[in-house]
């Protein structure tokens, strides 16, 4: 009978040991897939800091970003929303703010604008939405216009 109760301790340890194993990598996994605070954008800008604030009544935006495009561009117009996309347009209705910011390759910028929530936005504390920042090369006598970068903004609003 005592060795019996051995064993069924060393398998309970063993259970425990196993569920604890499983407990701290879904941890792991579920930190590296899911974060609170996201700002990513997309291929040839690395977005360095970001700032979600109240200024009065508006949200704010405030990013830091690294050019690396290799390229010379200016910034001219950011957009930031939590609303759907417009399928027709591929962004949200309405305007960017203009701004004329310029970027040297591998330089970080700095860009600042409102942000508009969406109508199912429930949390007035946490902003999920994209960011939008229109830009134009200047190292070319002859572009091709302006074109659109997004990315994925994520993070507490400060002051709210």
């Amino acid at each position: 009978m005592g060795s019996l109760r051995g064993n069924a301790a060393i398998g309970y340890f063993w259970i425990i040991l196993v569920l604890v194993f499983v407990a701290l990598i879904w941890w792991n996994v579920n930190s590296i897939l899911y974060r609170d605070d996201v700002c990513v954008l997309q291929q040839g800008f690395k977005c360095d800091k970001k700032r979600l604030y109240l200024a009065g009544d508006s949200l704010r935006l405030d990013m830091t970003v690294n050019n690396k495009l290799g390229r010379w561009i200016e910034i001219t117009g950011i957009m930031c929303s939590s609303e759907v996309p417009d399928p027709a347009i591929g962004r949200p209705r309405g305007s960017f703010e203009e701004i004329r910011v310029n970027a040297l390759p591998d330089s970080d910028f700095s860009v600042s604008g409102p942000c508009q929530r969406g109508v199912a936005d429930k949390d007035p504390h946490v902003f999920k939405g994209i960011v939008y920042l229109r830009y134009e090369f200047k190292d070319e006598p002859y572009v091709p216009g302006s074109q659109v970068v997004i990315g994925n903004v994520r993070g507490n609003v400060v002051g709210s």
